[in-house]
């Protein structure tokens, strides 16, 4: 399985298509959804889930639970109230709960919207949680470019890379010496500078 960065996987169709859902459903229709902002997360990426159609209890849930297992069996793996607390105060029959801290377990995982502080099945949406593939790091640009003759032996040097970078790991050697070298950035762009 691929996962692209999040910048690359925005679904803001599947937020808009819920939100709109539930105008709908408060007119015309009783059935209940839930809809998450992604199909596939990140370890620890924060998770959007709207929901639609619920009967507008405070104690109204969503709640998350590995792929297989039953609501009721076993507790949650993350949950809130309708209303985004652990309280439940005010009820929603349709809105968007967020998991700022999604999930830290790889794997298959289901969001259920629940009803009333009970495990009746309103509506179900599958989750995939998989650490991303990338296919390496690689180097976007050099300055001085590779192969540039008549540069002054104290010419700063830079480079910028991009795509599963180990920032710990960049070493730089000059003439099979090594080189002191700041490195800066994330594991997805960094800038190595050698002055």
């Amino acid at each position: 399985m691929k996962i692209t960065p999040t910048s690359q996987r925005q679904h803001p169709g599947r937020l808009l298509t819920a939100l709109l859902a539930g105008l709908v459903t408060s007119h015309a229709l009783t059935a209940q959804s839930v809809v998450t902002s992604l199909e596939n997360y990140f370890p620890r990426e924060a998770i959007s889930v709207s929901f639609a159609g619920g009967p507008g209890n405070p104690k109204d849930w969503i709640g998350v639970y590995p792929e297989g297992v039953t609501p009721g069996s076993t507790g949650s793996t993350i949950w809130n109230y309708v209303d985004g607390t652990r309280s439940g105060i005010a009820g929603k029959a349709s809105g968007l709960v967020t998991f700022q801290n999604g999930l830290t377990a790889t794997g298959k995982y289901r969001a259920y919207l629940l009803e009333n502080d009970g495990y009746t099945i309103l509506a179900s949406e599958p989750i995939t949680v998989a650490v991303p593939i990338v296919s390496g790091a690689s180097v976007v640009s050099t300055s001085p470019a590779p192969d540039t003759t008549g540069v002054a032996p104290n010419a700063p040097y830079r480079a910028e890379l991009t795509n599963g970078i180990a920032l710990a790991s960049i070493r730089l050697s000059l003439n099979g010496k090594a080189a002191a070298a700041t490195v800066t950035g994330t594991a997805q762009q960094a800038s190595v500078t050698f002055t």
